[in-house]
């Protein structure tokens, strides 16, 4: 399925939502979100070596969701659209292309993930687009107060809970935030400085988590409305999200 839908909304004659209302309501709260982002504000700055880095990460974690866009479309199938490997293929390779022409702060963790944002928001597409807008933009927020593991350790808790306010889904519900909650967690429950220790123990989190996806009840998205026995593989979405961060990890570890 998508990486994370709403809840359904009462229709007239049956209970369900439509993916075009479904993706309007996302880019409702999506723009509504993005005012908490004030323009000027950059927060921290990152010096070259860092940016560097910065942009390895996003470069790595990029090729990685195109280089599993069968994959992902093949989990998806059944009990999604069988698109959500090509919606998120897309998405990155418009980030690439932003990469390749400059077009993203990489000396401003807060612009930069402002900047994601309204690429997932304008590029992507879908519920996928929206979602990962959400995140970007409540994250960026916290990257605004400081640098260190506590800036995107809170960064990554801001987007998690963004997502759970405005995309609908709890944790259980077998959606992408299952595996960021996951993530969110083991980075709340390191104790130490280490970046390489803490990034290895967060994506190993999530992808622990995507794949207890498969065991899990589909309660939220369009999973949720098909036969429980297309249940049989874990979520997309999740999955998604373990690569992500495994593909991080790789580079800063």
């Amino acid at each position: 399925m998508a990486p994370g839908w709403p809840r359904s909304y009462q229709n007239t004659s049956e209970t369900y939502t439509t993916k075009r209302t479904e993706v309007t309501l996302l880019s409702a709260r999506t723009l509504k979100l993005s005012n908490i982002h004030k323009q000027g504000q950059i927060g921290y700055l990152l010096d070259d070596g860092g940016a560097t880095v910065f942009k390895s990460v996003l470069l790595e974690a990029c090729r990685s969701v195109i280089g599993s866009r069968d994959l992902l479309n093949d989990l998806d199938c059944g009990c999604g659209d069988g698109d959500c490997g090509s919606t998120l293929s897309d998405g990155s390779h418009h980030i690439l292309g932003a990469l390749a022409k400059h077009d993203i702060d990489l000396c401003s963790p807060s612009n930069a993930l402002f900047q994601l944002s309204d690429i997932c928001q304008k590029e992507m597409g879908g519920s996928s687009g929206a979602l990962y807008s959400i995140f970007f933009t409540a994250a960026s927020v916290a990257v605004k107060e400081g640098g260190g593991l506590d800036c995107w350790r809170r960064s990554l808790s801001l987007g998690v809970e963004a997502i759970r306010k405005y995309g609908g889904a709890e944790e259980g519900d077998r959606t992408m935030l299952d595996a960021l909650k996951a993530a969110a967690d083991a980075f709340n429950q390191c104790d130490n400085n280490s970046v390489s220790g803490t990034v290895i123990k967060v994506a190993k989190a999530a992808k622990e988590a995507a794949e207890m996806t498969a065991k899990m009840t589909a309660k939220a998205g369009r999973a949720s409305y098909v036969s429980s026995s297309h249940w049989t593989k874990p979520d997309p979405g999740a999955t998604a999200v373990a690569i992500i961060l495994e593909a991080i990890s790789r580079v800063l570890s």
